[in-house]
């Protein structure tokens, strides 16, 4: 059979080659023989077709002619027929292999049949030796025959030839992952793995198969999750992929071995990626189950979910249960703004007041203060917040909300949320008339009428805040008292407009509430102290399990949806699978840097330089063709450290390699004020990158950026080590 090989292909090189290079390549790939469990008889029929192209071009005489036989080739290829080109001798001795558009074939006997597969193999043409061999694969075992009566293969060699075959599978799925074809990848490297379980060969390269099929799962739930809603087969197989992928975890947060190569916290990066393609509806399906597990960071991600369903589509029983979920994490976790929220929106505003008083972020309840600088109560600041809240950090997480901007008028003015908010004020009531019975009733006349309904039509309601929403919540001194300000008295106004939301439901009731309003003013006035505001420390870590909770919100880090690229080289994915997104603080809180004599409590620019070239120096080793991978540990720490060293593995095991030229100046160099054993440096890095595959360079893939690039370091055995890597821009 003819086969695309030529003389020089086999040998790897070029026409153009000098008789010492044949003789070198020669003895070069006789010495290195295939790395799998091939027969001896494929190695031997490897090593005849190596002799059979070394003693053609060896000899001179041979050489000329077989040269010869290949410019016809070039002519009848790339030369159109009724071509009037009149071919000379220095046509022929000028013609460029680039011109060759059919690649010059070589015919092969059947002894050698498979040595030329595995030349393929080594030469990269994957796909040309699944052309040749699924003739033979549709055949039954033992009796393979690429054309009728010629070529039957012995067992030994059909399993040559399934090796062979599955190996390709297992480059092309590789070739496909590199190209972001996540999908296809794993279909490919599946038909690779069947091949061998179904003859029930080659175990460990089978197993090796189905573990780029695991790591390849968080890359295909992201593929299929991101399209278009319509393709509703595909998304449900990514949601169930997912839904296996924690199962086989134990939960979000659990320590099983799913075999996708991320850890804990790396996994919880993942989905705070994917959260952006999960509808609200599929998040709440997907998170409070999970949460039954139970999962903290699965029970904030439902209540999240809740929240942003609740609010759009105006269903406050979700927003209700919400507010129970939170209380449960509040004996645990700060999640006292969220809990106020919650209460504003069911026009629970009194509550709302004494959650921000819990809440120990102190950036946010001082934006609230700020906002309600000129009111009577906090409530103007709490309703901006939360219209903040629901913009930047709610609502992007979310497919169907991304873009939506929240308003409060328009769901305090919905008719079936008064309606469901007053129910529930009239139940709060009922239950707490027990505790308000004993109450002096105390008429003051200059407590606020509630307006009748026909005053909601016709009047605007001016409050010294300015433009707000909702009932006051009061900034003088009060008394803690379990009873709650009339739902009546919550006034929407909105950005624009103040309009009163709710209608007066009844005299009695509003005339019992007034009262209650008259008592806790009378205690006011009576001068009795108000409770002071407490501020807890800001919890930023998971006691007990270890885990980072920063990146899904409640850590109240405004920075949670920013992803920071580990090095220079691009991501397949908007974040890295393989590293933790930052460094996870110890179970005791924040540590304390022991006092120690170092000479690294300086960082000087000359210093800084120095740290930056002997990175990029020892990046170009360990991504470069010697892959001196054990480098990386003299300059990076955790979480760089696994990074690059996954990067360079990975070049390793693609048998390719990175050619680098650098040049960087440095911008900026801070220490940290809080803790001298850390710092940061940002510069500015020109980085050419060329990559080789198989020894080939790869245009496509290779590149020139300009970056500014921040690397954070931190005091190692009295030495600098940089242990994150952000490229700014």
């Amino acid at each position: 059979m003819q086969i695309c090989l030529d003389y020089y292909r086999i040998l790897g090189l070029p026409i153009q080659t000098s008789a010492d290079q044949i003789e070198s390549a020669y003895s070069d790939h006789v010495q290195q023989l295939p790395q799998h469990d091939y027969s001896e008889a494929a190695i031997a029929s490897r090593h005849d077709l190596l002799t059979e192209a070394y003693e053609v071009l060896s000899r001179p005489e041979r050489r000329i002619r077989y040269d010869g036989l290949l410019l016809k080739t070039i002519r009848s290829s790339s030369i159109p027929e009724n071509s009037e080109v009149e071919l000379t001798e220095e046509t022929e001795s000028t013609t460029p292999a680039v011109e060759i558009y059919a690649p010059p074939t070589l015919e092969i006997t059947p002894d050698k049949f498979l040595g030329a597969l595995l030349l393929l193999y080594e030469l990269g043409e994957y796909q040309q030796i699944l052309q040749i061999a699924h003739p033979c694969l549709e055949k039954p075992r033992v009796s393979f025959n690429l054309e009728p009566d010629e070529f039957n293969l012995t067992q030994s060699q059909s399993r040559d030839l399934i090796l062979v075959v599955a190996l390709a599978y297992l480059e092309i799925g590789r070739e496909q992952w590199q190209k972001r074809e996540y999908e296809l990848a794993a279909q490919t490297l599946t038909t690779g793995k069947d091949l061998l379980t179904k003859e029930s060969l080659f175990n460990s390269l089978a197993q090796e198969i189905q573990t780029e099929i695991y790591k390849l799962r968080p890359y295909r739930i992201l593929e299929l999750l991101s399209l278009e809603e319509e393709k509703v087969s595909d998304r449900m197989q990514g949601l169930q992929m997912l839904k296996e992928m924690l199962d086989a975890r134990g939960g979000i947060n659990g320590t099983k071995n799913d075999r996708s190569g991320l850890r804990t916290e790396d996994f919880l990066r993942f989905i705070q990626q994917i959260r952006v393609y999960l509808t609200s509806v599929e998040q709440q399906a997907l998170f409070e189950l999970e949460a039954r597990r139970p999962s903290e960071v699965a029970s904030y991600l439902a209540v999240s979910a809740l929240i942003a369903r609740g609010f759009d589509q105006k269903q406050p029983p979700l927003i209700a249960k919400a507010k129970e979920m939170l209380l449960q994490l509040s004996q645990r976790r700060d999640v006292h703004l969220e809990r106020a929220i919650c209460s504003l929106l069911l026009r629970q505003i009194e509550e709302a007041g004494r959650a921000i008083e819990l809440s120990s972020d102190e950036e946010a309840v001082n934006v609230i203060r700020e906002k309600s600088e000129n009111a009577p109560d906090l409530l103007p600041g709490l309703c901006d917040y939360t219209e903040e809240w629901f913009d930047k950090e709610l609502f992007p997480y979310f497919r169907d909300l991304t873009g939506k901007r929240a308003v409060l008028k328009p769901y305090f003015l919905d008719e079936e949320v008064q309606e469901y908010l007053t129910q529930v004020s009239v139940d709060r009531d009922s239950a707490s008339s027990w505790e308000t019975m004993d109450e002096p009733e105390v008429i003051n006349t200059s407590v606020q009428t509630i307006p009748q309904e026909e005053e909601l039509n016709n009047n605007n309601h001016n409050h010294s805040s300015g433009n707000t929403y909702g009932t006051r919540i009061s900034r003088g001194n009060t008394q803690d008292s379990p009873s709650r300000l009339p739902s009546e008295r919550i006034v929407v106004t909105s950005r624009e407009t103040e309009t009163p939301i709710t209608k007066a439901p009844g005299q009695r009731r509003r005339e019992k509430r007034q009262r209650r309003g008259q008592s806790r003013q009378q205690s006011r006035q009576n001068g009795q102290p108000r409770r002071p505001r407490r501020l807890k420390p800001l919890l930023w870590c998971l006691l007990g399990l270890g885990i980072l909770v920063g990146g899904i919100s409640w850590a109240r880090s405004r920075q949670a949806s920013q992803i920071t690229i580990g090095g220079l080289e691009p991501d397949q994915l908007l974040v890295r699978l393989d590293r933790a997104p930052i460094l996870i603080p110890s179970g005791t809180g924040t540590s304390t840097p022991t006092p120690t004599t170092s000479v690294a409590r300086t960082l000087s620019q000359d210093t800084a330089q120095k740290i930056i070239q002997s990175w990029l120096d020892t990046k170009a080793k360990a991504r470069g063709k010697a892959h001196q991978i054990d480098q990386l540990s003299s300059i990076l720490t955790q979480p760089a450290l696994d990074d690059q060293k996954s990067r360079a593995e990975g070049d390793r095991q693609a048998n390719s390699y990175w050619e680098y030229e650098h040049s960087f100046t440095i911008k900026s160099v801070q220490l940290n004020p809080k803790d001298q054993t850390q710092a940061s440096i940002d510069a500015n890095v020109k980085e050419k990158a060329q990559l080789y595959k198989a020894g080939k360079l790869n245009q496509s893939e290779s590149r020139d950026d300009e970056l500014l690039v921040r690397y954070n370091l931190i005091e190692q055995d009295n030495q600098w080590r940089i242990r994150e890597i952000k490229v700014l821009n």
